[in-house]
């Protein structure tokens, strides 16, 4: 009994594997951010001197000034 001849095996051709293009990416636009204006800030008007820079209250004498 001879050995039966093993078939010659092909290696299976590798289908043609065609590089995949990569997708543009489109970068996204940025938002054109417009600059928040800033608050006015308005000055805080000082008070009228605080009596502690005028120094004590003057007496109050019903008024013996006027």
């Amino acid at each position: 009994v001879e050995p039966a001849p093993e078939p010659a095996v092909e290696p299976a051709p590798e289908p043609a594997v065609e590089p995949v293009p990569e997708p543009v990416v489109q970068p996204a636009p940025e938002p054109a951010v417009e600059p928040v204006p800033e608050p006015v800030v308005q000055p805080v008007p000082e008070p009228a001197e605080t009596p502690d820079e005028l120094g004590p209250p003057p007496p109050v004498d019903g008024g013996g000034r006027f």
